[in-house]
């Protein structure tokens, strides 16, 4: 989260294998970029003793000795997830992850390989494996039939896209939704832009409603209107707790919530779940 901290985990790890997976606009609040972000994150990188693992590019800021860049492998979406296709293996997953997310499991699976898996044994933890709850998990309400996507252990842009991305591919077509969107923390000087360009990922329709919850939630407002919302479709909010009356007394059968986990916003549906 800050500079420095890599450097003094990475003295006391010293790890054989480090592995660098991507580097995403968070924490922006402390780094000056997301180069910097990404100098951090390479020391660890540079304390392997053995081999190290990094995305092509921020190659050329690794160790040069040891290093293995990840290949282009192949991830494509299914009607229930994806296909991915790794050093000529082929696994499957049950599961509507985003572009990038699947893109990171495809290069997970790659080292894995690397480090001697059989991909058999790769596939068969790949059946078992499942979000955790507040991580793009559904939840249902067994009175209402109340659908709840909720993806709000953490957020970023990249995040926020991802989570998208998987939720529009499991939401029912044509239910219209109550979207519980909580600000971005940590992004520096550019929080405005950031929570402007996650609004572009919206597919607004007229019966939709938004609740923008948090520091950001006038920028939020404003993104969304220009993709195309009216202003009685969106509703603000400073703090978590002062949307809940509202959110109850909404008449909507699916709900997605991301944001920041400082608003915990899997208490606005607190007793509403299974």
């Amino acid at each position: 989260n800050h500079p420095g901290e890599m450097e003094v985990l990475s003295s006391l790890l010293i790890p054989d294998v480090a592995i660098l997976i991507n580097v995403n606009p968070v924490h922006l609040e402390h780094f000056n970029s997301v180069r910097h972000i990404a100098e951090e994150k390479l020391k660890l990188l540079h304390s392997a003793t053995q081999v190290c693992y990094c995305p092509e590019e921020w190659s050329v800021l690794a160790p040069q000795d040891n290093l293995r860049v990840f290949p282009k492998n192949s991830a494509q979406p299914t009607s229930n997830g994806w296909d991915l296709t790794v050093d000529d293996h082929h696994f499957t997953i049950r599961y509507p992850l985003g572009d990038d997310a699947a893109k990171t499991f495809a290069n997970l699976l790659w080292i894995a390989i690397q480090e001697g898996i059989p991909p058999a044994v790769l596939q068969s933890r790949l059946e078992q494996w499942h979000p955790m709850d507040n991580r793009g998990a559904w939840h249902i309400d067994p009175k209402t039939h109340c659908r709840y996507f909720v993806d709000c252990y953490n957020a970023n842009p990249v995040a926020f896209k991802n989570s998208l991305q998987q939720f529009y591919r499991e939401k029912p077509t044509d239910s219209p939704v109550c979207y519980i969107i909580g600000s971005m923390l940590e992004l520096g000087e550019k929080s405005a832009f950031y929570h402007t360009s996650v609004t572009q990922y919206l597919r607004v329709n007229p019966q939709d409603c938004f609740v923008c919850i948090g520091t950001f939630a006038k920028v939020l407002q404003d993104g969304i209107l220009q993709q195309g919302a009216k202003s009685s479709q969106i509703y603000t909010f400073d703090q978590t707790a002062q949307a809940y009356t509202l959110i109850r007394s909404l008449q909507m059968l699916c709900f997605y919530l991301k944001g920041s986990r400082f608003y915990q916003l899997e208490q606005l549906i607190h007793g509403c779940t299974a």
